[in-house]
């Protein structure tokens, strides 16, 4: 949107890569041969890979409409799985959704003991990011940064989700609501960051 609508804006875009960039970027480092595969339910993940063409990021993208027309195609029948297992903390989880990248990163600052006054805007849904960044080209956005989520809800709203919002939401909170209480800096260490980037070369 940025670079199509607000091309002036461009060089404010974060240099940070996507999440599904940085876990392929992750798994690359420690399997150059391996083929990683996004599924979701954003369709601009297919753009991402093929029209940015990001170095180490993610070969293929399915939505969460795709890989259901495959199982049913093979005849696989789902089952519930085990929700009891752990891998990031609560923060990871809401990365998707809408607020949740900004209550990550000051969280991350928090964690590290640095201090911090940013104002964000959180922009939910695409009239949201538009209204924001026509302020910030006039220069008369109040805040420092914005958290902009095209897909109202986050990620978790998107074009090929399974449920509507309503229940996505119900399930994913049901779901959340059994995390630990881990931190994002305790879950960091076990992973080897310094192996690969989290920014756009």
């Amino acid at each position: 949107m940025v670079r199509k609508h607000f091309p002036e804006l461009a060089d404010r875009i974060s240099t940070t890569v996507s999440p599904m960039c940085a876990v392929s970027r992750m798994i690359k480092a420690k399997d150059p041969d391996a083929i990683t595969v996004f599924i979701g339910p954003c369709i601009a993940k297919k753009s991402e890979v093929v029209d940015q063409a990001i170095e180490g990021n993610c070969d293929y993208v399915l939505t969460y409409s795709e890989i259901r027309a495959i199982m049913r195609a093979k005849n696989v029948t789902l089952e519930a799985d085990d929700t009891s297992y752990q891998e990031s903390s609560i923060y990871g989880k809401r990365f998707g959704n809408s607020g949740g990248v900004t209550a990550a990163v000051l969280q991350s600052m928090k964690e590290m003991n640095e201090e911090i006054d940013a104002k964000v805007c959180q922009a939910n849904g695409a009239t949201d990011c538009k209204k924001f960044l026509m302020l910030m080209k006039a220069g008369k956005l109040p805040e420092d940064f914005i958290e902009g989520m095209v897909c109202e809800g986050g990620c978790v709203g998107g074009p090929s989700s399974y449920n509507d919002m309503v229940s996505t939401r119900k399930l994913r909170d049901d779901l959340l609501s059994k995390a630990d209480d881990r931190k994002i800096l305790e879950n960091l260490e076990h992973y080897r960051m310094e192996t690969f980037s989290m920014h756009r070369e």
